[in-house]
């Protein structure tokens, strides 16, 4: 008897010793940024960098962050393809992105003239240890997820002389239950 209690007394103290970290971990969730669970927060802030010609993948405000959105899904994931993505569809919102980013764009030419980009997708990569919650989603399921932005938050593409296309991407997300 003597002995278990001796067992058990660390594990007490250890138990003990965790939950200030486990209320630091929540305090520290809770501090999210509004622009990190709301759509529309997000795309206003990544045009905030597109407006003034900055990349946001590189701006340490967004960079590295973690997002929560919900979407519908695309089309289905192909867990088979280890390098596949997640294509989700969203509500649609326009961003303002400096013409003069996009590349092969005269910046001459472009000057500070700013263009409007209508964004209705983003691309998410699944974390590893999360394919298979991807794989049992289907095409047009809601779905709610988690992901970091990484350095290829924005990715411009050239479709004209002077414009474009603005794809969004995100890292290691997760599918999370609905709020």
């Amino acid at each position: 008897m003597q002995r278990r209690l001796l067992v058990s007394a660390p594990l007490i103290f250890l138990i003990a010793s965790l939950i200030p970290l486990c209320v630091t971990v929540t305090a520290q969730q809770e501090k999210r940024a509004p622009w990190q669970t709301d759509w529309k927060a997000y795309v206003a802030e990544l045009s905030k960098d597109l407006q003034k010609g900055i990349d946001p993948g590189e701006d340490p405000q967004i960079k590295g962050k973690v997002v929560e959105f919900e979407g519908t899904m695309a089309k289905a994931f192909d867990a088979t393809k280890p390098d596949e993505t997640v294509d989700i569809e969203m509500e649609p919102q326009s961003v303002t992105v400096m013409l003069k980013l996009f590349p092969m764009v005269d910046a001459e030419k472009a000057g500070d003239r700013t263009g409007t980009v209508t964004l209705k997708k983003i691309i998410v990569k699944p974390a590893e240890a999360n394919r298979d919650a991807w794989k049992a989603l289907t095409a047009g399921a809601k779905v709610r997820f988690r992901a970091t932005v990484g350095n290829d938050a924005a990715v411009l593409v050239t479709t004209s002389d002077i414009g474009g296309l603005v794809f969004l991407f995100l890292n290691s997300a997760e599918v999370v239950p609905p709020k």
